[in-house]
C-alpha cells in the first residue's frame, strides 16, 4: 500500500528522510487537497509509484525536496506553485519529471518552453 503523509503530520529531519525502499518518489504539491483528493491520489498514483509525499506549502515541499539525495522525484504541482517552485529546482539532479495540473494549461505554454527537459506536461486533471 502506498504511504501517504501530509505537511500537517509533523516530521523530524530523520522523518523527512524515512521508509523510501523505492528510487523514486512522487511529490505532490497543491494547496487544494483534501482527505478524499489524498485518499483518490493514493489510488491512482499507486500503480505508477508506491511512495508518494503530499504538500500544500511550498516551502515545506521545496525544503523536503533538498532532502532527498538518493531518489528520483516525479512532481506533481499545481498551478499555484508552479512557476514558483520550478525555477527554484529545476537545477537539482534528484528532479526527474514535473507535472503541472491547471485548468487552463494555455497559460503556461509561455514559461514552460524554458523548462521543456524536466517539465513532462501541463494536464487539466488527473488523468
Amino acid at each position: 500500500m502506498a504511504e501517504i503523509t501530509t505537511t500537517s503530520d509533523v516530521f523530524t529531519d530523520e522523518d523527512m528522510k524515512e521508509r523510501n525502499i523505492d528510487d523514486f518518489t512522487l511529490v505532490w504539491l497543491d494547496d487544494n487537497t483534501d482527505e478524499k483528493s489524498k485518499d483518490d491520489a493514493c489510488r491512482q498514483f499507486r500503480s505508477i509509484i508506491n511512495y508518494l509525499k503530499i504538500f500544500d506549502n511550498l516551502e515545506e515541499c521545496y525544503n523536503y525536496i533538498l532532502t532527498v539525495n538518493n531518489e528520483k522525484i516525479f512532481l506533481i504541482v499545481s498551478s499555484k506553485f508552479a512557476l514558483t517552485i520550478v525555477q527554484r529546482i529545476h537545477r537539482l539532479e534528484q528532479i526527474e519529471y514535473i507535472y503541472i495540473l491547471c485548468l487552463n494549461p494555455s497559460l503556461h505554454e509561455k514559461w514552460t518552453k524554458k523548462y521543456s527537459a524536466i517539465i513532462h506536461g501541463v494536464y487539466n486533471d488527473k488523468e
